[in-house]
């Protein structure tokens, strides 16, 4: 009776292992058919509009013509939608990490004036859960996008590190700041509350004008097999 109830078992944990692996084949190939979508439509016809009133800008004489914002706006709109369809192609492809690591080295490119630093201590552990690594990972992206447009900081860092079995990562920067309560209700903020909240997390933000910002999300895990650290 003890045989038959193991393999019954064992067969339940193969067959739930197997719809869990089809399930994230089927997520993958949607991301993907979304990614290409987006890159062969949507940023398509942006890179035109973009490309047409840079010419015009070029081509005016008039002063009243001033295009500058909505060409910056459009620039920033083509980064980001660029930036969306890596991660649709991406995110479950590379260890959190190494994704991390690739994220952190997009900002330094991005803002050569900007030191910005990658400290994973060794108590981290890089086996959790797929989806709090990505959840995670778009947390840490709309902090590191929100400090590259409006810190006018010098030095940024990016910690990571576990506390018992809670995840930590923390976003540092010693720009202007601002008033948390002022931008309490920003979208941005909302939605990484939201993506923080949906994990079963809390999300600490502490500012103040002229003394730069620093943004601390805690994860709960599980215990899983543990990822050798990397630096």
């Amino acid at each position: 009776m003890l045989d038959i109830t193991e393999r019954k078992r064992a067969e339940e944990e193969r067959d739930r292992l197997r719809q869990q692996d089809l399930e994230a084949r089927v997520q993958r190939e949607e991301r993907r058919r979304i990614a290409r979508d987006l890159h062969d439509v949507v940023l398509q016809d942006l890179s035109g509009v973009l490309q047409s009133l840079r010419l015009t800008h070029l081509r005016s004489n008039s002063a009243e013509l001033d295009l500058e914002e909505e060409l910056e706006a459009l620039r920033r709109v083509s980064s980001g939608l660029r930036s969306a369809i890596y991660d649709l192609r991406h995110e479950r492809e590379y260890s959190f990490v190494e994704s991390v690591e690739s994220l952190v080295e997009v900002n330094r490119k991005l803002t050569p004036e900007r030191v910005v630093t990658l400290t994973i201590e060794e108590s981290f552990r890089g086996t959790f859960p797929p989806e709090v690594g990505v959840e995670l990972l778009r947390i840490l992206k709309e902090v590191l996008t929100n400090a590259r447009r409006h810190s006018e900081a010098r030095n940024v860092e990016v910690r990571l590190r576990t506390e018992s079995e809670t995840l930590v990562a923390e976003v540092t920067d010693d720009g202007r700041g601002f008033d948390p309560m002022v931008a309490r209700g920003g979208v941005g903020l909302v939605g990484m509350r939201e993506r923080v909240e949906g994990l079963g997390g809390k999300i600490e933000l502490r500012s103040r004008p002229g003394e730069g910002t620093k943004v601390t999300v805690r994860v709960p895990v599980g215990v899983g097999t543990p990822d050798p650290p990397r630096r």
